[in-house]
C-alpha cells in the first residue's frame, strides 16, 4: 500500500479526518482505489470534508471503473 495511504490511515485513528482526507486525497490522485471508496463514503456523510454527494460520486465512480465492488456497489445505490 501506498506510504500517503498508510499516513492517512494513521491520522483517521487518531481522528484527525481533515488531515487523513489530505492523504487519502493525494492517494486518490496517485490512482489508489480504496482511498478513492474513503474518499467517496467521507464525501457522502461529510466526515473530514463537507458533504457532497456529487463529489461522492465521482469517487466512487473513479474506483469502479477500476473494478472495485464496494465502490460499485455505494454508486448503485446513489444512483437509484
Amino acid at each position: 500500500r501506498d506510504f500517503i495511504f498508510n499516513i492517512g490511515i494513521y491520522h483517521e485513528k487518531q481522528g484527525n479526518f481533515e488531515e487523513a482526507a489530505i492523504n487519502y486525497h493525494m492517494a486518490a490522485d496517485r490512482g489508489d482505489n480504496e482511498a478513492r471508496y474513503i474518499l467517496g463514503q467521507w464525501y457522502e456523510e461529510g466526515k473530514g470534508v463537507k458533504k457532497d454527494p456529487k463529489i461522492a460520486q465521482k469517487f466512487y465512480l473513479a474506483a469502479a471503473v477500476e473494478g472495485h465492488a464496494l465502490s460499485q456497489n455505494n454508486l448503485g445505490y446513489m444512483l437509484l
